[in-house]
């Protein structure tokens, strides 16, 4: 079988993000291509025709004057082969599956940690171990995944060349203690320079306390990179503290506290250049709208501590959401450019859906920034899903 499905997003914006002016119209068109092979193997990709490099197909209005900004790449974001060897090799001596052991190979995404520690598409190979227990250790289930990626790495930590680097890494999910455990290595290996190579480790328990509050605690480091002080580029950590209170109403209000402290420049193993920072879900003040280049506070985690408040209100039938939200940060040292002094933040989005396949989505931020001039930004955006 083969498949065709994907949406189609269309905003208008104007305000001012910490690069500058943001006025304009733009749209982007995701499209994923899955031909399914058996119940168990499929080649899959997905294609950005109206990016690149984190640019929209646009119309920027400037100084009264409107600037189209045409962009096409028919280039594959991801391209990839993924099944099961247990079920291959079956498949192929006229048995049942010996076992389970998924692969995959590409141009493949990476996920882990809801996008945290890693969120990109690398060329390499994973595998993964799934569904074990263990009595010795009273673990309920864990999934264990193994990865290499050879190319296409995105990080900050090697500029603007996404071909800089190679990660070699593993990660864990483990179901024990009453709660969830997520853990991970990656090694970042240089290509030119090892002085930039270095280790990326994280750690998060996730666990319900007193049937009233869902906790996440992640910790993120990185070391090794053995460069002068000026030119390093990741080293510190980052530690997010993830709080949401249960109330009498647990699917539809949802009030929320998460809280980090950076030292260092704190990287993920890899973001796409549309992934927005690693604080990216400490709340909608520094989340990227992922189109229009909508304003928030400082993502990076770089020599900063704060947070974010808020609550999340969803309607009785599950059919329209709306968050508000108050966040703070500050810095702790004066290494980090973007941020001098406290930054604050006050944002909104409200979101519903038109029909079954459409929705319409508003945002609203506001941040005053210590020294530095303040960001700002209204939106509206379409949704189309086929």
């Amino acid at each position: 079988e083969f498949y065709l499905y994907g949406d189609f997003r269309s905003g208008v914006s104007t305000g001012r993000n910490a690069a500058g002016r943001t006025d304009n119209w733009a749209s982007r068109l995701n499209l994923d291509l899955d031909l399914r092979l058996t119940d168990s193997e499929r080649f899959h990709g997905f294609i950005g025709p109206l990016d690149r490099n984190g640019q929209f197909n646009r119309v920027d209005f400037q100084d009264g004057k409107f600037d189209y900004q045409g962009v096409f790449d028919p280039n594959f974001v991801t391209a990839f082969f993924e099944g099961d060897l247990g079920a291959m090799w079956g498949g192929f001596h006229g048995k049942s599956s010996p076992a389970e052991m998924p692969v995959t190979i590409g141009l493949i995404p990476l996920l882990f940690q809801n996008g945290i520690w890693m969120e990109d598409a690398v060329t390499g190979a994973a595998f993964a171990i799934p569904a074990r227990h263990s009595r010795t250790l009273n673990w309920a289930n864990f999934d264990w995944t193994f990865f290499a990626a050879i190319d296409q790495i995105n990080s900050n930590a090697f500029g603007t060349d996404k071909h800089a680097a190679q990660a070699f890494g593993t990660a864990c999910f483990i179901e024990a203690y009453d709660g969830y455990i997520e853990a991970g290595y990656a090694y970042l290996r240089d290509r030119d320079d090892t002085r930039r190579s270095y280790h990326n480790m994280t750690v998060s328990f996730t666990k319900r306390y007193f049937d009233r509050i869902s906790n996440s605690i992640r910790l993120i480091i990185n070391t090794g990179q053995n460069l002068p002080d000026a030119d390093v580029t990741a080293d510190g950590g980052l530690f997010l503290w993830e709080n949401s209170l249960i109330t009498a109403s647990p699917l539809t209000v949802v009030p929320y506290a998460n809280f980090f402290y950076g030292w260092g420049r704190p990287q993920s193993v890899a973001r796409a250049g549309g992934s927005g920072g690693i604080l990216r879900n400490t709340g909608i003040n520094f989340d990227t709208d992922g189109l229009n280049g909508f304003a928030t506070l400082d993502p990076t985690g770089f020599d900063t501590v704060g947070g974010s408040i808020g609550i999340d209100l969803i309607g009785n039938q599950l059919d329209r959401q709306l968050l508000l939200e108050a966040s703070y940060l500050t810095e702790h040292g004066d290494s980090n450019p973007f941020v001098q002094g406290d930054q604050f933040g006050l944002g909104t989005r409200y979101q519903f859906p038109v029909s079954n396949r459409t929705l319409l989505r508003f945002d609203v931020m506001h941040g005053w920034r210590s020294d530095l001039p303040n960001v700002y930004g209204t939106r509206m955006e379409y949704r189309w899903k086929f």
